[in-house]
């Protein structure tokens, strides 16, 4: 009786084991890509100030949980700041996002990811002079974005989206203002999709 439930137990093991192999093999996506971004600074109130341009680049992976729902993290290049008659910031950040990635529509090519992004700061200018030690060598953000993913193969799309960044730490190392400037961003973005 032992022997046959030892038997029964290790049949089902592997069995259970085979069929998470299977749904493992189509359970992971990477995504390099590359977007234009614009961003300013939330909470300033300059007359005249100006978005800041630039490119955003990257690579992130989607760990499928289920049909309808991955995590997303990854590493990505994100300008950011903003241009004014006053004051003139440039900061560039390495992005890491943890997303919850929500997957929709008739054939689920539709995402809506959310989560938090920690950013370290690479790079500070103010005024076109280098001056990172002005301001926090890191910073901590709410990220979302909505994309669509058109199928070329089973293992490969292309992947069209909108990512936005709304900056809850302060950016500057010391600040008297109550409010402080946070940063806020957006970029559009194409990349390749290779599924495993």
């Amino acid at each position: 009786m032992k022997k046959q439930n030892v038997l029964l137990v290790t049949i089902l093991i592997f069995s259970l084991y085979a069929k998470a192999q299977d749904n493992i093999s189509k359970s992971f996506e990477v995504m390099p890509n590359i977007g234009f971004s614009a961003s300013t600074l939330n909470f300033e109130d300059v007359t005249g100030s100006k978005l800041r341009f630039s490119v955003q680049a990257g690579i992130l992976g989607d760990y499928y949980l289920s049909e309808r729902w991955s995590i997303r993290s990854g590493v990505s290049y994100f300008a950011m700041g903003q241009k004014n008659p006053e004051v003139n910031i440039e900061l560039d950040y390495l992005n890491i996002p943890l997303n919850a990635n929500w997957h929709f529509g008739k054939t689920k090519n539709w995402n809506f990811n959310f989560g938090g992004t920690f950013g370290y700061l690479l790079n500070g200018k103010l005024n076109n002079v280098k001056a990172k030690d002005q301001f926090k060598s890191y910073q901590i953000a709410l990220s979302y974005g909505v994309g669509y993913k058109f199928r070329v193969t089973d293992n490969f799309s292309v992947l069209t989206d909108i990512q936005g960044l709304f900056g809850l730490t302060d950016i500057y190392l010391l600040n008297n203002s109550k409010l402080g400037d946070t940063n806020l961003g957006s970029s559009l973005n194409i990349g390749g999709v290779l599924s495993f």
